[in-house]
């Protein structure tokens, strides 16, 4: 639809990228006849592009080097591991890395939308979803353990005073941790998930991070009080303490920065109700 002009997203938070260009590399490199059909909808960094070679569709998603965004190296790895474990993700069609340093995939294509608002069916559908996670360890040295710990000593005040006391427990590192679980990420049909998307970043840690990661996002964007009890009930039942509040905590740090950065029309509003969020948790 595109094939002539310079079609740009913004990868991560890194500079303008021309898509056609990425694509360009990435044919010569595989002999490929993929063109640019169109933005995908949804996504708030760099989204995706649907593509098309004659006769198949899929998503073209590209990771720029200078990005702050974090990429696991081992990522077409994990992607086939969890895809075996059942984990709804797309499969990767193919990927690599142009001469630039753009680390790219060609996804398969899957129908479904994303939801900006979590009610009680969807919520019950993201605690399947990290029920799964738990029973996968994904093929990677990849922590995100290891992530929270050191975002932990880098948060704001209070919230490193808080977790604090759980400073030297023994974190579980076996699960699988999208890292970016949210809702413009699962993508459902008819109520149910027909995939997770932007799985570049998976690795091993603890599934409640993404768990209250998606409470997060709900709180964000107004979610029902019934779907986020669920996922409170689950959290508080499942996990011991020490993990749940080092987790938790890391998850709202994260929240006030992200609200920072993507909602500076609510940053106060947001920081209070992440602040008050935090402490009844």
């Amino acid at each position: 639809m595109y094939p002539h002009v310079a079609i740009t997203a913004r990868s991560g938070f890194g500079r303008q990228v021309p898509a056609t260009s990425v694509l360009a590399a990435i044919n010569d490199d595989i002999g490929g006849a993929w063109r640019l059909e169109q933005r995908m909808t949804g996504g708030l960094l760099g989204g995706a592009w649907r593509v098309n070679d004659g006769s198949t569709a899929a998503v073209l998603k590209w990771h720029d080097p200078s990005s702050d965004v974090p990429r696991n190296p081992d990522a077409p790895a994990v992607v086939e591991h969890i895809r075996i474990a059942g984990y709804p993700t797309p499969a990767w069609l193919a990927s690599g890395t142009t001469p630039q340093g753009f680390a790219w995939s060609i996804q398969e294509l899957v129908e479904g939308e994303p939801s900006l608002h979590l009610d009680a069916t969807a919520a019950r559908r993201v605690l399947d979803l990290v029920r799964l996670q738990r029973t996968i360890c994904p093929p990677t040295a990849m922590s995100w353990t290891t992530f929270m710990r050191d975002t932990v000593a880098t948060a704001p005040p209070d919230l490193r005073m808080l977790a604090a006391p759980y400073e030297s427990a023994a974190l579980p590192d076996d699960e699988m941790v999208h890292c970016d679980l949210s809702l413009s990420n699962i993508l459902f049909r008819d109520g149910k998930v027909t995939g997770v998307v932007d799985i570049d970043a998976t690795g091993r840690g603890c599934a409640v991070y993404d768990l209250l990661n998606v409470a997060l996002n709900g709180l964000t964007w107004n979610a029902e009080p019934d779907a986020l009890a669920l996922l409170h009930e689950y959290a508080l039942d499942t996990y011991e303490r020490a993990a749940r509040d080092d987790r938790s905590d890391v998850s709202r740090g994260r929240g006030l920065a992200w609200g920072s950065a993507h909602r500076s029309d609510r940053s106060d509003e947001l920081g209070i109700m992440y602040r008050t969020w935090l402490r009844s948790f």
